[in-house]
Parts: structure tokens; sequence; C-alpha cells
């Protein structure tokens, strides 16, 4: 009998190693998901780093069902370019870490792996439709939630926001989006449109903008019915814009919002112009081959309409120097004698102007030159290369300043030209289509040409025609050419002041004189009268 208890007390020791381990035995990682019930809670991370605590049991399972699958040998490349999530499941001294890759419109292809041994998942579909319903799994959906920008592309947070998206089952569930008590400041803005764009457009009726000055003065309008905003002097206002979304076809959620920003709206946008005065009526005009300049004060460039009855064939340019900005329209030798009539729109401002162009004569200059000398520079291929030239040259950028002087001088010592801008050339008695598009002056061989103005030069380099030249940009598209020099130790960038000396004169291009420089000015792409800005002088209207 002693024997029998000895033996059954040994065969108990000899067990409780066995019991212990059973005791102790952590299951395998699946081990949790096989139950459900031992997880204690759970933690989620999004793919935007938001992590989510989960005690709900409901969810839990539903969490734990979708990391059950089946086992495959790896998981597809394209499955990595799905919202991928990380989850932690929380047992009773057991923790487990998967990695998730999910697309709500591919659910045939959930796939999943334990970030211990790596081993990949795939997960079953109604797993998956299961877990994409939960509120939870909102992260999976690329609903976009309407964005607010205003100004130069501010985002507004919005104060208030309510929104739902539609899930795979169709339902519209509550979605999380963060607001703010501050109030955003955009700065200085243009009077006019306030550039308020919504990246979900809603319904015109469903928008309401309200104003509040800083004396509480307040305005509350249909956005439909807002034109903008058009203060006599610079003034700070409080915007409110408060939007409903209603449901659309196609649409992937419903909500509403208020949008809250300060901005100081500049005073309204105003324009002057300015050339010549005829002195009997005070009335504006100009010469042909003379400018016309306009002015304006708080403009956007992009939103100027402009016209002219009749037309003057042009589109300005508006250069922006603060909080003026400048555009200069050129005349020519071709441009009709009469009454223009010039507009200038901007928003809900508009501007009308009647300028008269005076007619002005142009006489035919003969020029003798050798036949041979002609056929070696006047070809097909030599013209057409300098236009080319010249087009990209006068497509260059431009300083949105006025560098110059307002008088402009004679690019030579002596203060007259040969023959001027306009004059139709006769080679040997013989009609040509040519016409000078600037001024010729006498400067001999070895002489300096001047700067007719401070500016900075914007190309050098040589041509046929041209010889070596030299263009200066004066700012606000305004440019000067010299030709026929000796260009060498010039830069492009080098800054000139008026009167500087810029090159020699070394009688390369075409001609059979040394004696002579070829100087024009050009606005944008088209030359005008030297001689008129000579005379007139360049001056920058004020508003």
């Amino acid at each position: 009998m002693k024997n029998k208890f000895l033996a059954a007390v040994l065969i108990i020791i000899l067990f409780i190693p066995t019991v212990l381990a059973f005791v102790s035995y952590n299951p395998p990682f699946d081990k949790l998901t096989d139950n459900s019930s031992l997880i204690v809670s759970a933690e989620l991370e999004t793919p935007m780093g938001e992590k989510i605590d989960i005690t709900d049991k409901e969810t839990i399972k539903a969490l734990s069902a979708l990391l059950k699958g089946e086992q495959v040998d790896a998981i597809p490349d394209e499955a990595f370019r799905y919202n991928s999530f990380k989850t932690t499941l929380k047992g009773d001294g057991i923790t487990e870490e998967y990695s998730v890759y999910m697309n709500v419109e591919k659910l045939e292809d959930i796939y999943f792996y334990n970030n211990d041994d790596k081993t990949p998942y795939r997960a079953k579909a109604e797993d998956g439709r299961n877990f994409a319903s939960l509120a939870l799994a909102s992260f999976l959906y690329t609903y976009d939630i309407p964005v607010l920008t205003v100004g130069n592309g501010t985002v507004i947070t919005p104060s208030v926001f309510s929104w739902k998206y539609r899930n795979i089952k169709g339902d519209y569930v509550d979605s999380t989006v963060p607001t703010t008590d501050e109030i955003a400041d955009i700065g200085r803005v243009s009077a006019g449109d306030l550039g308020i764009l919504f990246s979900r457009k809603p319904q015109d009726t469903d928008v309401y903008i309200t104003m509040t000055e800083d004396d509480g003065t307040t305005a509350t309008r249909p956005f439909n019915e807002f034109s903008g905003v058009y203060p006599d002097t610079e003034t700070a206002y409080t915007f409110k814009i408060d939007v409903q979304w209603r449901e659309e076809e196609g649409s992937t959620g419903v909500g509403s919002g208020s949008y809250t920003f300060r901005a100081t709206v500049k005073a309204s946008p105003s324009f002057n112009i300015w050339t010549t005065m005829l002195e009997h009526t005070g009335q504006p005009f100009v010469e042909k081959g003379g400018l016309i300049i306009v002015g304006g004060v708080n403009i956007d460039p992009s939103k100027v309409e402009f016209s002219s009855s009749p037309s003057l064939d042009v589109t300005p340019k508006f250069y922006t120097d603060g909080d003026s900005s400048y555009a200069v329209i050129p005349t020519t030798y071709k441009t009709q004698a009469g009454k223009y009539t010039v507009t200038l729109k901007h928003g809900a401002i508009s501007s009308t102007y009647d300028i008269t162009v005076v007619d002005k004569e142009y006489n035919t200059k003969e020029i003798d030159v050798k036949k041979s000398t002609l056929e070696k520079y006047i070809t097909d291929a030599n013209i057409s290369a300098l236009k080319t030239l010249m087009g990209e040259i006068m497509g260059g950028e431009s300083s949105s300043k006025w560098l110059g002087e307002k008088e402009i001088l004679f690019p030579t010592r002596e203060q007259s030209y040969i023959t001027g801008y306009g004059n139709p050339i006769k080679f040997n008695g013989e009609e040509s289509p040519y016409v000078h598009a600037g001024i010729e002056s006498r400067l001999y061989k070895g002489s300096y040409a001047t700067a007719m103005a401070s500016g900075k030069i914007a190309y050098v380099g040589e041509d046929t025609l041209f010889g070596g030249f030299i263009v200066v940009d004066h700012g606000l598209g305004i440019r000067s050419w010299y030709t026929r020099l000796d260009i060498t130790g010039i830069n492009v960038g080098d800054e000139v002041e008026q009167g500087q000396k810029l090159a020699p004169n070394d009688g390369s291009g075409f001609g059979e004189t040394t004696k002579r420089l070829f100087s024009a000015v050009s606005v944008g792409d088209t030359f005008v009268s030297p001689t008129w800005l000579i005379e007139n002088g360049f001056e920058l209207p004020t508003s």
C-alpha cells in the first residue's frame, strides 16, 4: 500500500512541469482572433497616424473576424497601394499586431499579416464588408470633405462643421471633422472678388455670406447675390460663410459648415490715363507712333478688361509694383488718326476715356545703296532670321518698375537724326516694303552710342543686318535698341545709367557708311517713335 502511494505521488510530481507549462502556455499569434472573447481591447492606427482605442465588444468581434482569414503564399504588390492600417489586439498578457491592406471597392482582395512572423493572410470579403460598415472604418473611404479657400489660396478650417459620408451599405455615417475657434487672417486682399472657392460647389441658394466691419456694422446676403466688396477706403472685415451641401447624384457625403476669416480689403480699383493734352480742349491726344500710358491702383491685372473703339489692335500688359500697376499702349505710324474711346473694366469698376490720335506725316527717305550690297544683306533668309530673333527678344521678361527717367535722350552726342521713325525707304529710287522702325543718327566709327534712359542690358548679340547690337530694358515692357556696335565686354544684366556710354560704332551690319547708328524703342512687340518719347518724355500717371 505504501508503495502504491509513493508511486502515485511520484507520478504527480512528474506531471507538475506539464501542468505548469499548460497553464503558462501562450497561444500562437492567431489565437486571439480564434476567440474574440479573449480580446480585452484593441488599438487601430489609421494611414494618417491617428490612433483609435477600441473597447466595444461588437467592434472587437468584427475586427477579429476580419483577421482570421486564410494563409496565402504572398501579398500581391497591388495590395500595398490600398489604404493600410495597423491594429493591435490586447488580451490577458497577450498582444498581437497586424498590418492590413484593404480597399472597400475590392473586398475580395483584403490582405494582412502578423507583424511578428510576417505570415501573409487573405481575409473573407463578407468579414471585410462587416468591418467596412462600421463608423470606425471611415478612413477607408475616399470621400472628399469640402474645403474652402480664400484670397491667395488660404485654406480655412471651419468653426462649425457637420458631415456624413456614405458607407458601403449606402448608409450615411457621421464623420469627425476638425474645427477651430481661431479666426484666420488672410491679410490684405483686392477689392471685389475675395477668391472664395469651394472644392465641392454647393447650390447657390445654400450659401450666405456675412460681412462685419470693425465698428460692428453687419450685412448678410445670399452668396449668389454677392458681387464683391468695394470700399472707398481700405477697410477691415470679418467674413462668415454659412454653407450647406445637399444630397446629389453620385455624391458621397452631405453636411453643413461655417467658416470665419478676417481680411483687409483694399480700396476699390481705380484707373488713370496719360498722354499729352490738347491745349484748347484739355483732351488727351497722341501723335501716331506715341504712347498711351494707363495707371491702375489696387487692380488685379488678370481681371482687367480692355477695349477701344475703334480698335487699337493691342492687348496691353499690366506690370504691378506694390499697389500700383501700369500698362503702356503703343500706337504706330499705321494707326489711323481720329477719336478713340478706351474702356477699362475691373469687376464692377469701369472707366472710359476719349483719346484723339493726331496724324503725323512721314517723308519718304531715299537711300543710295550699291546693288551688290543690297543683294548681300537684303535677303529673305537674313530678314527671316532677324524677325525671329527680334520676336524672342521682345517676348523676354521686363522689369515691373520703370527704370528710366522722365526725359528720354538722343543716343548720340548730336541731338538730331538723319532719318526718322515711320519713313518709307527707297533703295536707288525704287519703292521698298521697308519702313524705318527707329531713327538713324550720325555716329562716326569709334564713337560711342549712349543709353537713352537708365535700365538693364536685356540682350547682347550679333546679326547680319544689325551687326553687333544691344537691347536695354527700361521696365514696363519698354526697350531701347542700338545697332552696328562693338559689343565686346557687354553683358546681359549689366545696369546702365542714362547718357552712359554703351559701345562704340564699329560699322558692322547693313550699310555702306560707317557714320550711322540705328536706334529704336519698342513696347512689347511693337516699335514706337523714339522722337515722340524724346519730345514728350515718359511720365507715369497718378490715380
